[in-house]
């Protein structure tokens, strides 16, 4: 079951865009860490709760946290439940890939009559009695989407993901910035392609000629494009990520006149050009 943070509860749930509790706060904080040329991943979680009546029953035990860990690529689906305000799980590799969604929650540990709680709303102030079975959900947080990709899908750390634009024709893609990741549109028949080359390219030779052809020139148009508006993208994800591989390499940050970004692109991607070469000629 998957829980909508729209869905309407039969009695108060502390919860973003909801007006159940006033001033009041209930908050995951999720800490992905990645291992190297792999999708094994540690994920460390904070909650931060503090409406008094909710942390009240944490304390008696008559309450927990609980993180659902949803992967829709892998149908991976498990939950965690603490009363700490800190978790720590791990997923090994091939558990998660692709978009992760991680939900958390607070739920009743038992059957109970819900302490009244003077944060309530008023229209939850008239006296009555609110029944709620063990499960039940009395805070939520999320979902938040986190990409997980093999470290070393593409040099930079996948910031690339891909999507479909039907309005562009066949053979021809453009990107979208915005987002935590670059967004490859491409048509619905070009996508299906180029994941299936993907899937079937990982971690083989065969990897540079992808991206070479593909995530190349797309690389040299974003590093163009951050060049131009750097205030516009970076809060973005991808934008940090570049940026500190560009340090690591001693190039000019994103934002600088005149730097020389087919050449960076190359750097980045470990010269995938002049390896392609040396593949072909084996």
């Amino acid at each position: 079951m998957r829980i909508s943070s729209a869905k309407a509860f039969p009695h108060p749930v502390l919860r973003l865009g909801s007006d159940d509790y006033a001033d009041a706060e209930f908050q995951m904080i999720a800490e992905p860490v990645r291992a190297e040329s792999s999708t094994a991943l540690r994920l460390s979680i904070e909650f931060i709760m503090n409406d008094p009546g909710l942390s009240r029953l944490i304390e008696q035990r008559r309450a927990a946290y609980s993180v659902l860990v949803r992967c829709p690529a892998t149908h991976f689906r498990r939950g965690f439940r603490t009363e700490s305000e800190n978790l720590t799980a791990t997923f090994p590799a091939g558990a998660l890939f692709r978009e992760t969604e991680i939900t958390a929650y607070l739920v009743a540990l038992e059957a109970m009559s819900l302490p009244h709680n003077p944060s309530w709303h008023a229209d939850f102030q008239d006296g009555r009695e609110y029944l709620v079975d063990a499960g039940a959900v009395l805070a939520l947080d999320g979902p938040e989407v986190i990409p997980v990709d093999h470290a070393d899908d593409l040099p930079i750390g996948s910031i690339f993901t891909t999507n479909v634009d039907p309005h562009l024709r066949s053979g021809e893609w453009r990107v979208q910035l915005d987002g935590d990741q670059v967004v490859v549109m491409l048509r619905a028949d070009d996508h299906s392609r180029l994941e299936a080359e993907r899937a079937r390219t990982r971690s083989t030779a065969d990897e540079e000629y992808l991206i070479s052809a593909v995530f190349l020139p797309a690389l040299v148009h974003v590093l163009h494009m951050a060049d131009r508006a750097p205030d516009e993208y970076s809060s973005c994800r991808w934008f940090g990520n570049v940026n500190a591989r560009l340090s690591e390499l001693d190039r000019d940050e994103l934002g600088t006149d005149g730097a020389n970004r087919v050449l960076d692109a190359q750097r980045i991607f470990d010269a995938p050009f002049r390896r392609l070469i040396t593949l072909r000629e084996a």
